[in-house]
Parts: C-alpha cells; structure tokens; sequence
C-alpha cells in the first residue's frame, strides 16, 4: 500500500508541481541547478566537509559534495519533500501537491526520478539504512534524471528536502534551486 501511495504521490507532484504534459516527444528542455542554501543538518548525523554547484561546462551546472554519516541513518527516520514555484518578485509559493512524510528507506527505494541518477555520480550505498561512512557526489546533474518529456511554465524553481528522526529533530534540511531552460 505505501508503495501505490508512493508511486501515486510521485506522479502527482510532478504532474502538480510542475504542471507536467506527458508525452512521447523528445525532451525539449534542460533543467539548470543554480544554487543551494548552506544545509541545515543534525552534527550528530551528519558532517558535511563541502557542497556547492559547480560550473561542468559552458551551460550545464552540476552538484558536488563531500561529507559523512558519522553513525547509521535511523531506519525510522521521516522524509519529506516539498516543490515551490516562482510567483514573480522574486517569491516562491508553494507547489498544490507535495510528497507526503514518509519513511526515508522506503523513499529512497521506491525513487525511480532522482534517486537512481544520484546514485551513479555518488558512493552512496544502495540500500536504506545507510551505515556510518564517508560519502562523495562528484558530479550529480539532474537532466540525467528520469524526467517527463515536457515541463510547461514556471521556469524557477526550488525544491526543498527534510529528513527528521522519530523525535522530529532535523537530520538534513536542504534547498536546491533550479531554471528550466527551452530548447
């Protein structure tokens, strides 16, 4: 059921949150990361040594980060996500439909958008819980995703990623920023 209820979820954000049009086109757009606020984070969780967005090349943008889990994710720890569009003026509002809190193993498993992508430019392990280690994306780029063929308007936008323990104490806050560019 949770499952069904994930894989429910994921398609109504991405039909919601970006107002998505599926098609059997090829994609006609790019997805550029522009930036990232600091990660708000639990020290007894995790260390971050550093994270930035980085230019790969001429127009493309990709994140790099180095840090470590200094004990195990908790296996009952919550994720949350949440999608935010640009309102103009700068503000960013709420997107109608987010991931609802779910456990973070199942998110993970389950992801066949982001997680996957995420996994071939890191050394993340592949299952949830994750043990005490060290970890390293090198070079995550988002259009390596699993993404829809078209993304109509907005082209700004932010998604923000929670995970708290079973205490609702934070483990990992962070927001990442993007534009969609057209082809």
């Amino acid at each position: 059921m949770a499952a069904k209820l994930f894989v429910f979820a994921n398609i109504l954000i991405v039909y919601f949150c970006f107002q998505i049009r599926l098609t059997t086109a090829e994609r006609k757009y790019w997805i550029q990361t522009t930036s990232m606020d600091e990660f708000e984070f639990n020290p007894d969780y995790l260390a971050f040594d550093k994270c930035k967005v980085s230019k790969l090349n001429k127009t493309l943008n990709v994140v790099k980060c180095k840090g470590s889990l200094v004990q195990e994710f908790p296996s009952d720890a919550i994720c949350r996500m949440k999608c935010y569009q640009n309102q103009g003026g700068g503000k960013y509002g709420e997107g109608p439909v987010q991931i609802p809190p779910m456990n973070c193993c199942e998110f993970f498993d389950q992801d066949e958008v982001i997680w996957p992508s995420l996994l071939k430019s890191s050394n993340f392990p592949k299952k949830c819980p994750f043990s005490k280690q060290n970890f390293e994306v090198k070079s995550f780029n988002i259009n390596d995703a699993n993404l829809p063929d078209t993304l109509p308007d907005p082209d700004e936008w932010y998604i923000q990623l929670t995970a708290v323990d079973k205490d609702e104490k934070i483990i990992f806050k962070g927001n990442f920023y993007g534009t969609i560019n057209r082809l």
